[in-house]
């Protein structure tokens, strides 16, 4: 899996995937291909949805209920993935060698432990 470490609040230094909110008239997959090529460059492919889980997201002192969306996908010249937009590090890390304590948002370690369970 690849992981970003985040260089910006919220949670500054955690883990994370890459992500983000999605655009008025875009789908959610185009959200998805977007963000990832905003976040560290590069392509993706194959797209499948996997599972969502409610979460909170804290900007400019206020709290937004927000639902997150969590699909897999294959990467299109994974070695060209560099970090940009509001990532200071890129990790490829097999699922069950990240520590959840390390990851920032209550979802995405959700998602994790349900992945790592095949639930997910």
């Amino acid at each position: 899996m690849l992981w970003l470490r985040r260089a910006k609040d919220p949670r500054r230094g955690k883990l994370g995937l890459p992500g983000g909110f999605i655009d008025f008239n875009e789908t959610a997959e185009a959200a998805l291909d977007r963000e990832v090529r905003e976040e560290i460059g590069i392509a993706v492919r194959a797209a499948k949805f996997v599972l969502s889980l409610p979460n909170r997201y804290e900007f400019a002192g206020v709290t937004y209920p927000v639902l997150d969306l969590f699909f897999t996908a294959q990467a299109i010249a994974p070695d060209q993935a560099r970090p940009l937009d509001e990532v200071s590090e890129l990790l490829w890390r097999r699922p069950e060698a990240v520590e959840l304590d390390e990851i920032a948002f209550v979802s995405v370690r959700e998602a994790l432990v349900r992945f790592r369970e095949g639930l997910a």
